[in-house]
């Protein structure tokens, strides 16, 4: 990468572009970058050329840093599809994808020590083919039908 020699800022903003697909929000992700070298009107100590930019994922309706939160409203249905308890909270909302993001169901939430299996077992994955609401039903411990409304929460 080169920078223009005239440039009166002694810092410059250097664009890098990650294809984050198959990256996990539950991950960690830093690029190593190194200065080679500079023009002779800058410094740079020579200890201090390597650096880590660190990858944060973000879609249109979710980031990783600041977290998204939505605005959830669950129905617990019993077999017979009656409603046993309905559920109103705000839940933080991971991106996937492009057009995707995950989030728990009912009251279930993540910590910092979820392990994958609780990932895969209380999460549920949406996929959005529009800038809306989306509603999607999804089967929650093979007997619970829970029915989540999201819609995001700008801070």
């Amino acid at each position: 990468m080169k920078f223009p020699v005239n440039n009166p800022d002694q810092y410059v903003k250097v664009a890098i572009s990650v294809i984050p697909d198959g990256l996990s929000p539950d991950t960690v992700y830093f690029v190593p970058i190194t200065i080679k070298n500079v023009t002779n009107y800058y410094e740079v100590n020579s200890e201090k050329t390597d650096m880590l930019y660190r990858v944060l994922l973000k879609n249109y309706y979710a980031e990783q840093l600041p977290n998204t939160y939505y605005q959830a409203k669950v129905g617990i249905f019993n077999n017979n599809g009656n409603v046993v308890s309905m559920i109103s909270t705000t839940k933080p909302v991971r991106p996937l994808s492009k057009n995707s993001v995950r989030t728990y169901v009912a009251n279930e939430v993540q910590t910092n020590k979820s392990t994958v299996e609780e990932i895969n077992k209380y999460s549920i994955v949406l996929t959005v083919k529009t800038p809306a609401t989306q509603t999607t039903p999804a089967v929650y411990d093979n007997w619970i039908t829970v029915d989540e409304s999201l819609k995001r929460q700008d801070n």
